[in-house]
């Protein structure tokens, strides 16, 4: 019986020391009737605290094939046959060689015209061993002087199809021959102009075109050819230094009007032509008057004078006023 006491004792000892007592500063609380805590069992150490990330969408991605293991060397493509073909080669006037020249005179501008020829001879004089050639088209001249040549760039065919002349002279006077080189470059309805060339040959290689420019002629003239007009007789006198022509006004009616006043006169704007006899050139310009109520113009002949050339400049001289216009 004492030893049932004294056991029933200890365990009423055990239990107390399980208790919360605040007396003796016991701070475990007691666990709730549905707790389990586990004894003996290690804690794992807390995880980082995780922050979500944004959902975004899914970028579309073009699949992509995986490459090859073996490397394959394609062939060179084939040409492709459908591309216009290179254009043909063009002719070159600085290529040539002496036997690039054509040999047959052609006398024809028409001939030229309508030709397929790159090159044609169009205008020789054999005892100078001179030789003048015009490129297809009527655009762009090459004269020849036995072994050398010279490009000109310049027109020499008019629908009119006149083909240039040539002459040679002692044209200013150093006892050396140029040559004159005369070129059909504007024709149509009351217009008619030759332009003209000279040509020095200074060294065998170095050769000068001096040219009798249009603004350079007119310039003379216009200081030179004076209109006067005399309505009590009715015409215009037309003056070139010492010499004069009187031309009556036209008396003819266009279009249902009579011709009205006189308003001026021109020379050398629309018919110009050069003529060479030996070792002199002269020069032939149209004249036209201009009145109130008549177009075109009225033709009143021409005035003639001779070409002077210093062999670097030209200018006029002699002048006469004659009925005819240049032919």
């Amino acid at each position: 019986m004492r030893k049932l006491f004294l056991l029933c004792a200890a365990c009423l000892l055990v239990l107390a020391s399980c208790t919360n007592d605040p007396e003796h500063g016991s701070s475990t609380p007691a666990p709730d009737a549905g707790t389990v805590t586990p004894v003996d069992t290690p804690t794992a150490a807390p995880s980082a605290p995780t922050t979500a990330l944004p959902v975004e969408s899914t970028p579309l991605v073009s699949p992509t094939a995986a490459p090859a293991t073996d490397t394959t060397v394609l062939p060179e493509p084939s040409p492709d046959v459908s591309q216009p073909p290179l254009p043909e080669e063009t002719f070159d006037p600085d290529a040539l060689t002496l036997d690039d020249f054509p040999t047959q005179l052609i006398t024809s501008g028409t001939a030229v015209l309508e030709g397929t020829e790159p090159l044609y001879l169009i205008a020789q004089i054999p005892d100078h061993d001179t030789w003048l050639y015009g490129l297809s088209g009527g655009y762009g001249l090459i004269l020849r002087v036995g072994a050398q040549w010279k490009n000109l760039d310049l027109g020499y065919l008019t629908p009119r199809a006149v083909l240039p002349a040539m002459a040679y002279g002692d044209f200013d006077g150093d006892l050396e021959l140029e040559l004159a080189l005369l070129v059909y470059t504007d024709s149509g309805t009351g217009v008619s102009i030759w332009d003209l060339h000279i040509i020095e040959f200074e060294s065998e290689t170095l050769w000068t075109d001096c040219w009798f420019a249009p603004p350079d002629y007119q310039a003379i003239l216009s200081q030179i050819v004076t209109y006067t007009h005399d309505p009590s007789v009715g015409g215009v006198t037309i003056a070139a230094g010492e010499s004069r022509r009187f031309q009556p006004d036209p008396a003819l009616q266009q279009d249902g009007l009579t011709p009205g006043a006189f308003q001026t006169g021109q020379c050398g704007d629309s018919i110009v032509s050069f003529s060479v006899s030996g070792d002199a050139i002269r020069a032939d310009f149209g004249v036209s008057l201009f009145y109130e109520n008549i177009v075109p113009s009225v033709e009143a002949g021409s005035v003639q004078a001779d070409v002077i050339f210093t062999g670097s400049a030209f200018g006029l001289a002699n002048f006469m006023v004659v009925a005819d216009a240049p032919a």
